[in-house]
């Protein structure tokens, strides 16, 4: 909402202050949604400091494309055909929910790769890394059914120096 508004009032010449603050506003809310939301909404108990660097992220890309959504419509729509233009802020609209539903994700899985330092991933011969053997440790581990079961993961690497 304060995007909206950020973005109609760059129209009408917001001052050469007003502007900036607007859209700090604007990211610090977008930021604090997600940090509200990345912590209520996941199944353990996590800190502040384990959702961050996902509401950043999220919180920031979000606001970008509230921004590019604002624009579209607002500038370029305006002057559509009646039909064309209502179709088209459909259309915009539901692409920029999709993508922002593709960021809250990316923004959720970052949480967990770097709370679980599930990074530096092989892309090749995996499991090769450490990650990857911490990551197929913790798919196993997933795979409980029962909260007495105790699921032991066993590994046997085979390195280029044993042949």
């Amino acid at each position: 909402m304060i995007s909206s508004y950020v973005t109609a009032a760059t129209a009408t010449k917001l001052g050469v202050v007003s502007r900036p603050v607007g859209y700090l506003i604007a990211v610090a809310l977008d930021v604090g949604l997600f940090l509200a939301a990345f912590r209520l909404l996941t199944d353990r108990e996590v800190a502040t400091r384990d959702v961050l660097p996902g509401a950043l992220l999220s919180g920031v890309v979000f606001w970008l494309l509230q921004l590019l959504s604002s624009l579209i419509i607002s500038r370029y729509l305006h002057s559509a055909a009646r039909i064309y233009g209502n179709f088209a802020t459909v259309i915009t609209c539901c692409g920029g929910f999709y993508l922002q539903s593709i960021v809250t994700l990316l923004g959720a899985q970052l949480n967990v790769v770097v709370k679980e330092r599930l990074y530096s991933r092989g892309l090749v011969d995996t499991p090769a890394t450490d990650a990857d053997y911490r990551a197929y440790d913790v798919y196993a581990k997933e795979r409980a059914y029962h909260d007495d079961e105790r699921v032991h993961t066993h590994f046997s690497r085979h390195d280029a120096d044993d042949g």
